[in-house]
């Protein structure tokens, strides 16, 4: 029976996942490319969409709920999809 144990590493603006099987021997899987969430959201225009990485979910989402509120005169929204198997999170801006 083989035994894996994923790594995930966290530092400066990215992060990489490291599976480590029977033999202990390190294999990066992917490369994890950060975005500013903040920034990137108040610059989408309706009908405009941004691609996140899923690690970055909860602050994308924490974000939208921030942006709703202080942009609710203009009627700010965006509408979020997370992809388990491509592992991404992508923001639609729909006002």
């Amino acid at each position: 029976m083989s035994t894996e144990i994923l790594h995930h590493t966290t530092g400066g603006l990215g992060s990489t996942d490291k599976q480590v099987g029977t033999a202990g021997l390190c294999q990066c899987t992917q490369e994890v490319q950060m975005l500013p969430v903040a920034s990137t959201l108040r610059a989408l225009n309706i009908g405009e969409e941004a691609t996140f990485p899923i690690e970055q979910r909860t602050t994308v989402l924490s974000t939208i709920l921030r942006l709703k509120t202080d942009y609710a005169r203009m009627g700010w929204n965006a509408k979020t999809t997370t992809n388990k198997q491509n592992f991404t999170v992508v923001v639609k801006r729909i006002a």
